[in-house]
């Protein structure tokens, strides 16, 4: 019977995704369609994983996806269809550019430089010793300390110099991938501006974030490059794009000393896929709703408690394993609604992500409503949140905190410092149409 089931939520993924299409914008990169394609690849790797470890996932739990994505579709077309009749708002008419002065790059460099030596100082100290020679043991020993040992972890300071490098990051990742053509230029621009950056996530073990910017530049590539509609062409660039950073993905585990000793296929079924089994772990246990805001409203809990108001109780869910292999402790965004309100969580919260995720598209993409093309970068910095819903519930902890509010302000100085009047020179140029 539980297959049936699941073949019952497949097709709820193909007919929402449809109703959506139908009633909205029908644009590949709207958040119900990039939800509802996070949930598909999680549940077919579910599938594998299931045969893999001799587990069957029960029919609750499928059950539980089939409200979500019913109630996630409600909620986004009822978003759409009102945002589609608003009024159009008038911008003014002058056009400008983003370009960068040759002055202007070597400073950006410099700083992000300067930036890294001081977490590099910061680094050394939390892990005692860095050791190139064993890079894996590092990443893992500060990933250990920084999540579970609370009084050991890198300096205030340091965190939010490491918002910087991330701004400047994905400012460098829309130059190029809003870039009419290829340039040389364009491409060496993000390269040292983003290598900082990466070089930090890297030894923090945070290569989530490498996730996040390839999501990131596929949402402006998709809607600067291809016409904002689906052709053969663009969904053969979203599956190459798909495969290869999931195959980065999977290559980089060497380095962080994770997995080594599974094959690709495996890893990120394991990765991607378990999100699922560990759900279905939790399901089956389950007593009974009990409330707590601390994950859903991660951010304005962390932020409460820095003021001394609030104090935050046990947000580390329980670790799954499943025929002696660890499934980690991610069971899926749904799990926080189920957690805390049981069904009517589900419900509730799946039309809030529906209507909030689509009142953010539209008013990114929506008739050109926008200058500089600032909410269009803040857009597509949240796309990750809609599509990785399947891994963890993202989009309420990340739009309501005060970290997503830091990098927004500081992508806007950074697009205020580059902006020029049209025609003038400077090294690096893109025009806003």
């Amino acid at each position: 019977m539980n297959k049936l089931v699941a073949i019952l939520l497949i097709l709820t993924f193909v007919l929402c995704a449809f109703l959506v299409w139908f009633f909205t914008d029908r644009k590949i990169y709207s958040p119900p369609m990039m939800t509802f394609a996070g949930y598909a690849l999680a549940v077919s790797l579910s599938f594998y994983m299931q045969a893999y470890y001799g587990y069957a996932v029960s029919e609750l739990t499928y059950w539980i996806y089939i409200v979500l994505t019913l109630s996630i579709t409600s909620g986004a077309i009822l978003t759409g269809v009102a945002m589609r009749k608003a009024p159009e708002r008038k911008y003014e008419t002058r056009k400008y550019e983003l370009k960068l002065s040759k002055s202007q790059f070597l400073w950006l460099l410099a700083f992000q430089i300067v930036i890294f030596l001081i977490f590099l100082y910061d680094y050394n100290k939390v892990v005692g010793g860095i050791s190139i020679a064993h890079i894996g043991e590092t990443i893992n020993r500060y990933r250990v300390r920084s999540s579970y040992e609370g009084n050991i972890s890198l300096s205030f300071v340091t965190e939010q110099l490491i918002k910087v490098t991330t701004a400047i990051s994905f400012v460098a990742l829309y130059y190029m991938a809003a870039s009419s053509k290829f340039s040389f230029k364009n491409f060496c621009f993000t390269a040292l501006q983003i290598l900082p950056s990466a070089v930090i996530q890297l030894l923090t073990g945070a290569r989530f974030q490498f996730v996040i910017y390839i999501v990131f530049f596929a949402i402006i590539f998709f809607y600067k490059r291809l016409e904002r509609k689906i052709t053969f062409r663009t969904l053969l660039l979203v599956v190459a794009l798909g495969v290869g950073g999931l195959a980065l993905f999977s290559l980089s585990r060497g380095i962080v000393g994770r997995g080594q000793n599974q094959s690709v296929f495996l890893y990120i079924g394991h990765y991607f896929g378990k999100s699922i089994i560990s759900l279905d772990y939790f399901m089956r246990r389950f007593t009974g709703p009990t409330f707590n805001p601390d994950r859903i409203f991660y951010g304005i809990s962390s932020l409460l408690e820095k003021f001394g108001l609030y104090e935050i109780g046990v947000i580390h869910n329980e670790f799954v394993t499943i025929s002696g292999v660890s499934m980690g402790n991610v069971y899926g965004g749904v799990m926080d609604y189920f957690k805390s309100f049981s069904f009517v969580g589900v419900v509730l919260f799946g039309i809030l992500f529906g209507a909030l995720s689509m009142y953010l598209y539209y008013k990114a993409t929506y008739k050109n409503s926008q200058k500089y093309d600032f909410a269009l970068i803040l857009y597509a910095m949240l796309a990750y949140t809609f599509l990785l819903d399947c891994f963890d519930g993202y989009l309420f902890r990340t739009v309501f905190s005060l970290n997503f509010v830091v990098e927004a302000a500081l992508i806007w100085f950074i697009i205020r410092f580059i902006l020029r009047e049209k025609n003038e020179k400077g090294l690096m140029k893109l025009t806003q149409k």
